[in-house]
């Protein structure tokens, strides 16, 4: 199925969940994933199910002093 993240439109795995697409994509640490305008917390993307034409925004804190 097709997904937009960050404004780029990938294909994955049917009921593929946040977290298998944050390991696939190679996101490690804390970010930040908002599914369609709406900000999931850390523990639901265990459990959050992608749908055909989601739009996904991952957000990464910036780090420096």
């Amino acid at each position: 199925m097709k997904i937009d993240v960050n404004n780029k439109e990938i294909s994955v795995d049917s009921s593929i969940t946040v977290e298998k697409l944050l390991k696939q994509l190679g996101h490690h640490g804390w970010v930040t994933v908002f599914v369609n305008g709406n900000k999931l917390l850390e523990k639901e993307y265990e459990n959050a199910v992608l749908k055909e034409r989601d739009i996904i925004k991952i957000i990464k804190p910036l780090s420096g002093g």
